[in-house]
Parts: C-alpha cells; sequence; structure tokens
C-alpha cells in the first residue's frame, strides 16, 4: 500500500511488477544512480516511468529477501485486493 501512495501505482499495476522493470540511470552530474520503474500499463499498453524515492527504495530493500519475493521475482510479497481493502 504504501510503496503505491510513494508512486502512484494501483494494486494492479504493483501486482505486475518484476524486478527485471527496475532500471538503473546515472544521475547528471551527481556521479550516482537514480532507480526507476519502466513498464506497461495493463489496460493501455502504454510505457510508464516511476522514478524511486529513497523511502520507495527502502521498502524494496527491506521485502528482497522474503521467500515470496524470492519465489517470483515480484517487488512485495502481495495479498489479494480484498484483503487490502478490509484492512
Amino acid at each position: 500500500f504504501l510503496f503505491g501512495c510513494m508512486t502512484g501505482l494501483g494494486m494492479g499495476e504493483l501486482e505486475r511488477l518484476h524486478r527485471n522493470q527496475i532500471r538503473w540511470v546515472q544521475a547528471a552530474g551527481e556521479g550516482g544512480e537514480d532507480r526507476f520503474i519502466q513498464a506497461q500499463r495493463g489496460k493501455t499498453t502504454s510505457v510508464y516511468v516511476v522514478p524511486l524515492t529513497p523511502e520507495a527504495l527502502a521498502l524494496l530493500d527491506k521485502y528482497a529477501q522474503h521467500p515470496e519475493v524470492v519465489r517470483t521475482g515480484r517487488l512485495f510479497p502481495l495479498i489479494s485486493s480484498q484483503k487490502t481493502n478490509d484492512a
């Protein structure tokens, strides 16, 4: 839920996200790298790019070794939309 708030992505898009959709780009003039998500919307198939804030990256790191994340390649362990709405 928090990652969706930070990125503006809906539940359907979060369910389809995988680690291979995270890209690294050299930051202009800073010598560092920025990370962002590049993927396609489910309904329109248009490509979108979402920059990842330090807080969003911290959530990705927190769940990186979760058994379901390791097994599926998704970014987070997911619960159903109904259970999310119940919470």
